[in-house]
């Protein structure tokens, strides 16, 4: 599963727009990354 079908499973799970779910996933990554960097000191992908 790739990001956009992701974020369109999440859309239809949850009831809401796509746009809305996308913000949603950029979010939740965006917090995983900034807690790992504060813990690790570093993200590499």
């Amino acid at each position: 599963m790739n990001k956009k079908e992701l974020i369109e499973k999440m859309a239809i799970d949850a009831s809401i727009p796509k746009n809305r779910a996308h913000r949603a996933l950029d979010s939740f990554l965006s917090s995983i990354i900034e807690g790992i960097r504060a813990k690790e000191g570093k993200v590499t992908s």
